[in-house]
Protein backbone atom coordinates (compact mmCIF):
# COMPACT_ATOMS: atom_id res chain seq x y z
CA UNK A 1 0.00 0.00 0.00
CA UNK A 2 1.24 3.40 -0.80
CA UNK A 3 1.80 6.03 2.09
CA UNK A 4 -0.16 8.99 2.15
CA UNK A 5 2.41 12.35 1.27
CA UNK A 6 2.12 13.42 4.92
CA UNK A 7 3.53 9.88 5.95
CA UNK A 8 6.05 9.98 3.58
CA UNK A 9 6.99 13.36 4.27
CA UNK A 10 7.43 12.93 8.26
CA UNK A 11 10.60 11.94 8.33
CA UNK A 12 12.88 15.80 7.33
CA UNK A 13 16.11 13.85 6.89
CA UNK A 14 14.10 10.89 4.42
CA UNK A 15 11.98 13.39 3.01
CA UNK A 16 14.89 16.02 1.71
CA UNK A 17 16.42 12.48 -0.16
CA UNK A 18 12.95 11.86 -2.28
CA UNK A 19 11.96 13.36 -5.37
CA UNK A 20 9.76 16.54 -5.34
CA UNK A 21 10.92 18.01 -1.92
CA UNK A 22 13.07 21.26 -2.25
CA UNK A 23 15.71 21.75 0.11
CA UNK A 24 15.33 25.41 0.58
CA UNK A 25 11.50 24.34 2.21
CA UNK A 26 13.18 22.59 4.43
CA UNK A 27 15.48 25.58 5.53
CA UNK A 28 12.89 27.85 5.57
CA UNK A 29 10.88 25.84 7.95
CA UNK A 30 13.05 23.73 10.10
CA UNK A 31 9.62 23.60 12.28
CA UNK A 32 9.28 23.03 16.08
CA UNK A 33 13.13 22.49 16.57
CA UNK A 34 15.07 25.42 17.36
CA UNK A 35 16.93 27.78 14.21
CA UNK A 36 20.51 27.45 13.64
CA UNK A 37 23.31 29.05 12.05
CA UNK A 38 23.41 26.42 9.73
CA UNK A 39 19.99 27.09 9.44
CA UNK A 40 20.30 30.97 8.08
CA UNK A 41 23.23 29.89 6.29
CA UNK A 42 21.09 27.68 3.95
CA UNK A 43 18.63 30.34 3.66
CA UNK A 44 21.12 32.82 2.27
CA UNK A 45 23.59 29.95 0.33
CA UNK A 46 26.41 30.91 2.72
CA UNK A 47 28.62 29.14 4.92
CA UNK A 48 28.14 28.71 8.62
CA UNK A 49 31.03 30.51 9.77
CA UNK A 50 29.56 33.75 7.54
CA UNK A 51 26.67 33.70 9.18
CA UNK A 52 28.68 33.83 12.61
CA UNK A 53 30.93 36.43 11.83
CA UNK A 54 28.01 38.95 11.02
CA UNK A 55 26.03 38.33 13.82
CA UNK A 56 29.17 38.90 16.11
CA UNK A 57 29.48 42.03 14.25
CA UNK A 58 33.31 40.89 12.96
CA UNK A 59 34.65 43.73 10.92
CA UNK A 60 35.83 41.30 8.46
CA UNK A 61 32.51 40.94 7.05
CA UNK A 62 30.97 43.47 4.82
CA UNK A 63 28.06 46.02 6.28
CA UNK A 64 25.59 44.92 3.21
CA UNK A 65 26.26 40.82 3.77
CA UNK A 66 25.74 41.79 7.75
CA UNK A 67 22.44 42.82 7.28
CA UNK A 68 21.29 40.59 5.01
CA UNK A 69 22.33 37.73 7.73
CA UNK A 70 20.37 39.81 10.51
CA UNK A 71 17.74 40.22 8.59
CA UNK A 72 17.58 36.12 7.59
CA UNK A 73 18.74 35.61 11.61
CA UNK A 74 15.45 37.87 12.25
CA UNK A 75 12.99 36.39 9.93
CA UNK A 76 13.51 32.62 10.62
CA UNK A 77 13.23 33.77 14.57
CA UNK A 78 17.36 31.99 15.45
CA UNK A 79 17.86 32.43 18.87
CA UNK A 80 22.13 32.06 19.75
CA UNK A 81 22.37 29.35 22.57
CA UNK A 82 23.56 30.96 25.50
CA UNK A 83 25.52 28.07 26.64
CA UNK A 84 27.12 27.38 23.32
CA UNK A 85 28.00 31.16 22.93
CA UNK A 86 29.87 30.62 26.11
CA UNK A 87 32.06 27.93 24.85
CA UNK A 88 32.95 29.54 21.42
CA UNK A 89 33.74 32.76 23.78
CA UNK A 90 36.16 30.89 25.96
CA UNK A 91 37.17 29.45 22.79
CA UNK A 92 38.19 32.53 21.66
CA UNK A 93 39.57 33.85 24.77
CA UNK A 94 42.40 30.83 24.52
CA UNK A 95 43.11 31.86 20.74
CA UNK A 96 43.91 35.27 22.17
CA UNK A 97 46.04 34.25 25.14
CA UNK A 98 48.52 32.73 22.20
CA UNK A 99 48.96 35.33 20.72
CA UNK A 100 49.47 37.87 24.25
CA UNK A 101 47.74 40.66 22.83
CA UNK A 102 48.01 43.98 24.60
CA UNK A 103 45.50 46.18 25.97
CA UNK A 104 46.75 50.33 25.44
CA UNK A 105 46.63 52.06 28.50
CA UNK A 106 46.50 56.35 26.92
CA UNK A 107 47.38 58.68 29.55
CA UNK A 108 46.86 62.74 28.31
CA UNK A 109 48.78 64.02 31.61
CA UNK A 110 52.33 66.49 31.69
CA UNK A 111 53.44 63.47 32.78
CA UNK A 112 54.15 60.04 31.00
CA UNK A 113 52.70 58.26 33.99
CA UNK A 114 50.25 60.11 35.86
CA UNK A 115 49.88 57.37 38.55
CA UNK A 116 53.32 58.70 40.29
CA UNK A 117 51.87 62.11 41.09
CA UNK A 118 47.51 61.28 40.86
CA UNK A 119 46.38 59.16 44.27
CA UNK A 120 44.17 56.43 42.18
CA UNK A 121 46.53 55.30 40.00
CA UNK A 122 48.90 53.15 41.48
CA UNK A 123 46.57 50.70 42.27
CA UNK A 124 44.22 50.99 39.63
CA UNK A 125 47.48 50.32 37.22
CA UNK A 126 48.33 47.17 39.61
CA UNK A 127 44.70 45.56 39.31
CA UNK A 128 44.52 46.23 35.69
CA UNK A 129 48.24 44.36 35.16
CA UNK A 130 47.42 41.38 37.19
CA UNK A 131 44.03 40.99 35.92
CA UNK A 132 45.46 41.30 32.19
CA UNK A 133 47.91 38.70 33.01
CA UNK A 134 44.82 36.11 34.26
CA UNK A 135 43.36 36.71 30.82
CA UNK A 136 46.02 36.17 29.14
CA UNK A 137 46.52 39.92 28.05
CA UNK A 138 49.62 42.52 29.00
CA UNK A 139 48.93 45.90 29.57
CA UNK A 140 51.53 48.95 28.18
CA UNK A 141 51.21 52.75 28.83
CA UNK A 142 50.63 55.22 25.62
CA UNK A 143 51.09 58.81 26.58
CA UNK A 144 49.61 61.11 24.22
CA UNK A 145 51.79 64.03 25.64
CA UNK A 146 54.96 62.62 24.11
CA UNK A 147 56.51 64.74 21.46
CA UNK A 148 55.39 64.43 18.06
CA UNK A 149 52.26 62.10 19.59
CA UNK A 150 48.97 62.95 18.33
CA UNK A 151 45.82 61.30 18.53
CA UNK A 152 45.80 60.17 14.45
CA UNK A 153 49.77 59.07 15.35
CA UNK A 154 49.47 56.83 18.09
CA UNK A 155 46.23 55.32 16.04
CA UNK A 156 48.98 53.80 13.50
CA UNK A 157 51.11 52.97 16.21
CA UNK A 158 48.59 50.50 18.02
CA UNK A 159 47.66 49.33 14.66
CA UNK A 160 51.15 48.75 13.95
CA UNK A 161 51.73 46.74 17.02
CA UNK A 162 48.14 45.07 16.27
CA UNK A 163 46.76 46.40 19.77
CA UNK A 164 43.16 45.37 19.25
CA UNK A 165 41.58 47.48 22.57
CA UNK A 166 42.29 50.74 24.59
CA UNK A 167 41.69 51.93 28.48
CA UNK A 168 41.53 55.77 28.37
CA UNK A 169 42.54 57.13 31.65
CA UNK A 170 41.32 60.21 32.88
CA UNK A 171 41.97 63.58 31.16
CA UNK A 172 43.38 66.54 33.12
CA UNK A 173 40.43 68.59 31.90
CA UNK A 174 37.26 67.43 29.90
CA UNK A 175 37.27 67.36 26.47
CA UNK A 176 37.99 64.83 23.78
CA UNK A 177 41.18 62.81 21.66
CA UNK A 178 41.17 64.46 18.79
CA UNK A 179 41.93 62.61 15.24
CA UNK A 180 42.20 59.29 17.04
CA UNK A 181 40.97 56.34 15.04
CA UNK A 182 38.13 54.55 17.22
CA UNK A 183 36.88 52.11 14.77
CA UNK A 184 39.11 49.23 14.86
CA UNK A 185 39.23 49.19 18.90
CA UNK A 186 37.33 47.91 21.87
CA UNK A 187 37.55 51.37 24.18
CA UNK A 188 36.53 51.57 27.55
CA UNK A 189 37.51 54.81 29.65
CA UNK A 190 37.88 55.56 33.11
CA UNK A 191 35.72 58.67 34.28
CA UNK A 192 33.59 61.55 33.27
CA UNK A 193 36.83 63.21 31.54
CA UNK A 194 36.54 61.84 28.24
CA UNK A 195 33.43 63.83 26.73
CA UNK A 196 33.74 63.01 23.19
CA UNK A 197 33.17 60.10 21.47
CA UNK A 198 30.94 58.76 24.17
CA UNK A 199 32.18 55.58 24.81
CA UNK A 200 31.66 52.93 27.45
CA UNK A 201 33.23 54.04 30.85
CA UNK A 202 33.72 52.86 34.30
CA UNK A 203 34.07 55.18 37.32
CA UNK A 204 33.36 55.18 40.96
CA UNK A 205 30.28 56.40 42.92
CA UNK A 206 31.02 59.99 44.18
CA UNK A 207 27.62 60.95 45.10
CA UNK A 208 27.44 57.75 47.26
CA UNK A 209 30.93 58.56 48.74
CA UNK A 210 30.14 62.15 49.28
CA UNK A 211 26.83 61.54 50.99
CA UNK A 212 28.39 58.74 52.98
CA UNK A 213 31.29 60.80 54.08
CA UNK A 214 28.71 63.41 55.40
CA UNK A 215 26.56 60.89 56.91
CA UNK A 216 29.33 59.57 59.00
CA UNK A 217 30.32 63.21 60.40
CA UNK A 218 26.88 64.61 61.38
CA UNK A 219 26.67 61.41 63.25
CA UNK A 220 30.00 61.75 64.79
CA UNK A 221 28.81 64.97 65.83
CA UNK A 222 29.78 67.80 63.50
CA UNK A 223 27.27 70.17 61.99
CA UNK A 224 29.27 72.51 60.21
CA UNK A 225 30.60 71.00 57.02
CA UNK A 226 32.39 72.33 54.54
CA UNK A 227 34.09 71.42 51.25
CA UNK A 228 37.19 72.53 49.97
CA UNK A 229 37.53 71.30 46.08
CA UNK A 230 39.50 72.73 43.05
CA UNK A 231 37.92 73.53 40.18
CA UNK A 232 39.15 71.38 37.79
CA UNK A 233 38.96 68.48 40.30
CA UNK A 234 35.17 68.87 40.58
CA UNK A 235 34.78 69.21 36.65
CA UNK A 236 36.81 66.04 35.85
CA UNK A 237 33.70 64.14 37.92
CA UNK A 238 31.21 66.58 35.70
CA UNK A 239 30.35 68.31 39.46
CA UNK A 240 29.38 64.88 40.83
CA UNK A 241 31.00 66.04 44.40
CA UNK A 242 29.88 69.98 44.17
CA UNK A 243 26.32 68.40 43.21
CA UNK A 244 26.07 65.80 45.92
CA UNK A 245 27.53 68.36 48.49
CA UNK A 246 25.13 70.55 48.19
CA UNK A 247 21.88 67.87 47.71
CA UNK A 248 23.18 66.17 50.99
CA UNK A 249 23.10 69.90 52.60
CA UNK A 250 19.51 70.70 51.37
CA UNK A 251 18.79 67.89 54.40
CA UNK A 252 20.07 70.36 57.61
CA UNK A 253 19.38 73.53 58.86
CA UNK A 254 19.91 76.19 57.07
CA UNK A 255 22.46 77.67 59.41
CA UNK A 256 24.55 74.34 58.91
CA UNK A 257 24.83 75.02 55.22
CA UNK A 258 28.08 76.18 54.18
CA UNK A 259 29.21 77.42 50.93
CA UNK A 260 31.47 75.68 48.99
CA UNK A 261 35.62 76.54 48.41
CA UNK A 262 36.48 76.15 44.83
CA UNK A 263 39.69 77.30 44.39
CA UNK A 264 41.96 76.94 40.47
CA UNK A 265 44.33 73.65 40.59
CA UNK A 266 47.39 75.52 39.77
CA UNK A 267 46.42 78.60 42.26
CA UNK A 268 45.53 77.56 46.15
CA UNK A 269 45.22 81.34 47.68
CA UNK A 270 45.39 80.57 51.39
CA UNK A 271 44.36 84.20 52.57
CA UNK A 272 41.05 83.75 51.01
CA UNK A 273 41.16 80.04 52.36
CA UNK A 274 41.81 81.70 56.34
CA UNK A 275 38.80 84.20 55.43
CA UNK A 276 36.46 81.87 54.44
CA UNK A 277 37.56 79.72 57.11
CA UNK A 278 37.06 82.80 59.63
CA UNK A 279 33.29 83.86 58.10
CA UNK A 280 32.24 80.18 58.05
CA UNK A 281 33.92 78.48 61.00
CA UNK A 282 33.62 75.15 59.92
CA UNK A 283 33.96 72.08 62.40
CA UNK A 284 34.85 69.39 59.62
CA UNK A 285 36.65 69.98 55.90
CA UNK A 286 36.08 67.51 53.14
CA UNK A 287 38.56 67.61 50.24
CA UNK A 288 40.64 65.54 47.47
CA UNK A 289 43.50 65.12 49.75
CA UNK A 290 43.92 65.15 53.86
CA UNK A 291 47.61 66.09 53.61
CA UNK A 292 46.87 69.36 51.60
CA UNK A 293 43.99 70.36 54.22
CA UNK A 294 46.04 69.90 56.95
CA UNK A 295 48.72 72.39 55.95
CA UNK A 296 45.90 74.72 54.89
CA UNK A 297 44.13 74.35 57.86
CA UNK A 298 47.26 74.92 59.95
CA UNK A 299 48.25 77.85 57.99
CA UNK A 300 44.88 79.11 58.88
CA UNK A 301 45.56 78.87 62.53
CA UNK A 302 43.45 76.21 62.98
CA UNK A 303 44.47 72.62 64.89
CA UNK A 304 43.61 69.42 62.98
CA UNK A 305 41.41 67.60 64.24
CA UNK A 306 40.75 69.37 67.95
CA UNK A 307 39.38 72.35 65.96
CA UNK A 308 38.71 71.31 62.26
CA UNK A 309 38.33 67.53 61.50
CA UNK A 310 39.19 66.02 58.12
CA UNK A 311 38.12 64.07 55.49
CA UNK A 312 39.90 63.01 52.64
CA UNK A 313 37.89 62.09 48.99
CA UNK A 314 40.72 59.96 48.03
CA UNK A 315 42.20 57.39 50.07
CA UNK A 316 45.85 56.78 50.64
CA UNK A 317 47.23 53.36 51.85
CA UNK A 318 50.69 54.83 52.42
CA UNK A 319 49.67 57.22 55.28
CA UNK A 320 47.71 54.05 56.94
CA UNK A 321 44.75 55.33 58.94
CA UNK A 322 46.04 59.02 59.55
CA UNK A 323 43.14 60.50 57.21
CA UNK A 324 39.16 59.49 57.12
CA UNK A 325 38.91 58.95 53.55
CA UNK A 326 36.80 57.41 50.65
CA UNK A 327 38.45 54.71 49.24
CA UNK A 328 38.04 54.02 45.70
CA UNK A 329 38.49 50.55 44.97
CA UNK A 330 40.99 51.44 42.60
CA UNK A 331 42.29 48.13 42.11
CA UNK A 332 39.12 46.56 41.25
CA UNK A 333 38.16 49.34 38.86
CA UNK A 334 41.58 48.52 37.47
CA UNK A 335 40.53 44.78 36.48
CA UNK A 336 37.06 45.64 36.02
CA UNK A 337 38.14 48.16 32.89
CA UNK A 338 40.73 45.49 31.32
CA UNK A 339 37.61 42.81 32.43
CA UNK A 340 35.18 45.21 29.87
CA UNK A 341 37.69 46.04 26.85
CA UNK A 342 38.02 42.06 26.60
CA UNK A 343 34.45 41.44 26.85
CA UNK A 344 34.04 43.85 23.89
CA UNK A 345 37.21 41.81 22.01
CA UNK A 346 35.54 38.17 22.91
CA UNK A 347 32.09 39.47 20.90
CA UNK A 348 33.67 41.49 17.89
CA UNK A 349 32.29 44.60 19.64
CA UNK A 350 34.74 47.97 18.33
CA UNK A 351 34.40 51.20 17.41
CA UNK A 352 32.15 54.12 19.20
CA UNK A 353 29.03 52.21 21.02
CA UNK A 354 25.82 53.81 19.44
CA UNK A 355 24.45 52.94 23.71
CA UNK A 356 27.29 53.26 25.87
CA UNK A 357 27.13 51.58 28.92
CA UNK A 358 28.69 52.92 32.34
CA UNK A 359 29.90 50.58 35.14
CA UNK A 360 29.79 52.81 38.74
CA UNK A 361 31.37 51.05 41.47
CA UNK A 362 30.43 51.87 44.86
CA UNK A 363 33.29 53.29 47.10
CA UNK A 364 34.35 51.85 50.22
CA UNK A 365 34.60 54.25 54.30
CA UNK A 366 38.16 54.20 55.55
CA UNK A 367 38.38 55.62 59.42
CA UNK A 368 40.95 57.46 60.39
CA UNK A 369 42.49 59.91 63.03
CA UNK A 370 41.72 62.90 61.57
CA UNK A 371 37.72 62.33 62.56
CA UNK A 372 37.54 61.99 65.95
CA UNK A 373 34.07 61.41 67.60
CA UNK A 374 32.67 64.34 69.02
CA UNK A 375 29.27 62.79 70.70
CA UNK A 376 27.07 60.07 69.66
CA UNK A 377 23.29 60.24 70.81
CA UNK A 378 20.39 58.06 70.26
CA UNK A 379 19.63 59.99 66.49
CA UNK A 380 23.36 59.63 65.80
CA UNK A 381 23.83 56.34 66.71
CA UNK A 382 21.05 55.82 64.36
CA UNK A 383 22.80 57.27 61.45
CA UNK A 384 26.07 55.20 62.41
CA UNK A 385 24.49 51.97 62.34
CA UNK A 386 23.05 53.16 59.06
CA UNK A 387 26.26 53.20 58.24
CA UNK A 388 27.59 49.92 58.85
CA UNK A 389 29.79 51.68 61.91
CA UNK A 390 29.62 49.30 65.28
CA UNK A 391 28.88 51.23 68.57
CA UNK A 392 31.26 49.97 71.67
Amino acid sequence: MRSSPSRRNANPAKAASEPGVARENLAEKPGDRPVTLHDVARRLHCSTATVSMALRGDPRVSVETRRRVEAAAEELGYRPNPLVAALMRQKRERSYRKLNLTIGLVTNHAAPSPWKQWLMYPDLVAGANQRADERGYRVEEFWLGDPGMSGARLSQILAWRNVPGVIFCSLPMPGEVSDFDFSRLACVTLGYSLETPRLHRITSNHRQGMHEAMDRARAFGYRRIGLVISREADERVVHLWSGSFLSKQLQFPEPERLPIFLFPESNFDQKSFSRWRRKWRPDIVIGSQGEFLSEALAAAGASVPKQTAIISLFHRPDLQDRYASIDHNAGVIGAALVDFVVDLLNRNDRGTPAFPETRIFDTIWRDGWSLPRKEIGKANAAVLSNCGIEIK
